[in-house]
This record gives C-alpha cells, sequence and structure tokens, in this order.
C-alpha cells in the first residue's frame, strides 16, 4: 500500500514534490523503525527551485549537518540529514543511508522524480565550472577568497569555503556559495588543513632530510638526483590522493573517510579519465600562476588572485566528478 499523503503539507503553496520521514508505513515515503522516530517525523519538499526540510514537531528532532531543525528550512543538497533513527545523505533527489543505497526519490504525485533543474545538472561541468567566479554574484566572492588567501592563518577560512565548494560540485550547482557563517567555515577549513597536513608529512620530511644531506654535502650526486626525483614523486603522489580525500570527507561528513586509503584508491579507479584530467589541468595551471608572481609589483595579488580562481574551479570539478561517479556506481 502506498503512504498517504498529508494535505496540509503536500499541498501547501508552490509544493511540487513531498518526501515524508517517519516510523509509521502509512504515511510515510521513507520508513525508518526505530523508537526513536515518530509517527510523521520530517518531509521535504520542493517548491520552485528550492528544497525545504520541516521537522514535523517529532519528539527527538531532526539534524541538517549535525545542526538541530526548528520548523522550517531550506536545504542546500548534497546534505547529511540526521536523526535518532540513522544518518541519511541528501543529494537533491535521491535520499540515502551511510551505505549510499538510496531509501527515498523526491516525487510527486504521480510518481515523476524532482530533481534538479536541467539548467544546473545539465551544464557541460568544465565550462560551468570555468565561468562560475566570472558570474555577477560570483566574481565579489572570488575576490574576497583572493585576499583572505593572502593572509597568512586567516588562509584557513578559504579552505573552509572550499569544502562548500566541493559540496556544490556535488549538487552539480555552478555558481559559489556566500561567504558566511564564518565559524562553520573556520572549522570545516581545519578539517582541510589537517587532511592535508597528514597527506604532505612524509614528502615534507624527505625533503627535510633530502636539504639537510645535501647542506652537509655529504651525499653523492647519484644519490642526490634519487632523493630528488623521490620528493617530487612523493609531493605528486600526495596532490593526487587529497582530493579524493577531500571529496570523501565532504560526502560522508567525517574526517575518517579522508584517511581510508584503500577506499580512496577504489574511488580515484572508478572516477577515472574524469579525475585524471582534472588534476592534470589543475598541475597545468599552477605553472602560469608561478610566472605571473615573478611580473614586478603586480605580480603577486595577480598570482594570488588567479591561485584562489583555480582551486574555486578545482573544487567545483573534483565535487562533480565524485557525485558521478557515485551515481554511476562504476
Amino acid at each position: 500500500m502506498s503512504p498517504e499523503t498529508d494535505h496540509h503539507f503536500s499541498m501547501s503553496e508552490g509544493v511540487s514534490a513531498s518526501l515524508f520521514i517517519g516510523r509509521d508505513p502509512a504515511h510515510n515515503q521513507v520508513v525508518i523503525q526505530h523508537p526513536d522516530m515518530s509517527r510523521k517525523h520530517a518531509v521535504i519538499q520542493r517548491r520552485g527551485a528550492d528544497l525545504y526540510l520541516t521537522d514535523l514537531n517529532s519528539t527527538h528532532g531532526t539534524y541538517v549537518d549535525g545542526v538541530p531543525v526548528k520548523g522550517t528550512v531550506r536545504l542546500n543538497p548534497p546534505q547529511w540529514i540526521q536523526f535518532k533513527g540513522g544518518n541519511f545523505f541528501f543529494d537533491g533527489t535521491r535520499l540515502m543511508n551511510q551505505q549510499m543505497e538510496t531509501v527515498g526519490v523526491l516525487a510527486d504525485a504521480t510518481g515523476v522524480v524532482s530533481s534538479l533543474s536541467p539548467s544546473s545538472a545539465q551544464a557541460p561541468p568544465l565550462t560551468a565550472a570555468l565561468l562560475a567566479p566570472l558570474k555577477m554574484k560570483g566574481w565579489p566572492r572570488w575576490l574576497l577568497g583572493s585576499l583572505l588567501t593572502s593572509i597568512p592563518v586567516i588562509e584557513v577560512f578559504t579552505l573552509g569555503y572550499r569544502y562548500g565548494l566541493y559540496r556544490q560540485g556535488m549538487a552539480h550547482q555552478w555558481a559559489l556559495p556566500k561567504w558566511e557563517d564564518w565559524g562553520s567555515l573556520f572549522l570545516k577549513g581545519l578539517q582541510l588543513l589537517l587532511i592535508r597536513i597528514v597527506y604532505y608529512l612524509l614528502p615534507s620530511a624527505v625533503a627535510i632530510f633530502f636539504f639537510a644531506a645535501t647542506y652537509r654535502k655529504d651525499i653523492s650526486a647519484g644519490l642526490l638526483y634519487t632523493m630528488l626525483i623521490t620528493t617530487g614523486l612523493a609531493y605528486l603522489l600526495a596532490s593526487f590522493l587529497v582530493p579524493m580525500a577531500v571529496a570523501g570527507c565532504v560526502h560522508t561528513g567525517t574526517m575518517k573517510a579522508a584517511f581510508r586509503l584503500p577506499e580512496i584508491l577504489r574511488n580515484i579507479g572508478r572516477a577515472g579519465t574524469s579525475y585524471l584530467l582534472v588534476f592534470l589541468l589543475v598541475f597545468c595551471l599552477l605553472p602560469l600562476n608561478m610566472l605571473l608572481v615573478g611580473i614586478p609589483y603586480v605580480g603577486y595579488p595577480l598570482g594570488i588572485i588567479l591561485l584562489f580562481y583555480v582551486h574555486m574551479v578545482a573544487a567545483l570539478l573534483y565535487g562533480a566528478v565524485y557525485r558521478n561517479m557515485q551515481a554511476t556506481g562504476a
């Protein structure tokens, strides 16, 4: 028997699709049999081009990315929706459990799936990502990020902003997010900073040993070149792994996913040439950035602006590649 529809919510103004969540099979499309779930717990709705989550006065509450929901909140998928009965990932169309199995799909009364708008879902990822910072609402956010990037320590906020860009790419939303909720930006930035530190720790140790041996001049020419090549390859490998590690962290909402090396390698293999092409694009743009920095007077600010642009585009593209990899299940 199909779930009954609560007309108070599904037929409210502008609602084109609803996904009800709760313990009662008679009233919900997603049934979670857990004692802490209410009979009618929450509902996801599409109103126009926007998505909303409403907590239906549940006993034990509803959370979005760990933040408690009071009444109705606007969703910006992909996001984690949490109940005492479990954690679920919402990508804008599908609600999935922690094993990435679909448990519910946002659909209208006729069963038609309500997905991301065609303009955002079908936009060519490369072109859309490259143009995102150049849009009217994009370039002020781009310049603010460039300014923060040039300030030591404060740069952690830009890492948190890139966390949000990964999520935008996963949702195929080709627009720069607002600079807001600075506390969250700082915490997310610290997560990304820790991931980078861990992955670059070994290459950095090799580099320090290399320079120390060179300084003492107690190393042969052959070993010198070997260590130089080894150091370069170690940094290159770390740079290749970090984006997928970050994408795993953003997707699951947990730091543990960033250090599951076998899973990261499997995901890179599943993403295939798409992941490699984004990596090569970023790798080829960085030398241009170094050339700009060498220009007297104007080189440094121009280099910072280009660098942040590259990071933004890369985050959007890596997020899109990760989402496509998950969707195809290749």
